[in-house]
């Protein structure tokens, strides 16, 4: 879902909080050839979870290296929403 798919469910003060969640990485497969890492973030407020994905690649993973392993460095663009009802 995007950002404003996500703001018209949750508004923009929950999204705005998920975007600023810490990641973690996710255990899902990549489809074929897409070779990025997936992260999530997420944040719950009353009868909603909010999720925000993030994608990450081998030249992330080299910045990160480079850096001393400081994930700080990348530049973390969320792609995907997700909005689940609790």
């Amino acid at each position: 879902m995007t950002r404003q798919e996500a703001v018209q469910i949750v508004g923009e003060a929950a999204v705005y909080a998920a975007e600023r969640a810490n990641c973690e990485p996710t255990s899902r497969c990549p489809p074929d050839g897409d070779t990025r890492m997936q992260w999530v973030a997420w944040h719950e407020i009353p009868g909603y979870l909010i999720g925000v994905y993030y994608y990450t690649d081998e030249e992330d993973s080299q910045r990160v290296e480079d850096n001393g392993g400081d994930w700080g460095e990348v530049d973390w663009v969320p792609e995907d929403y997700e909005v689940v009802d609790r």
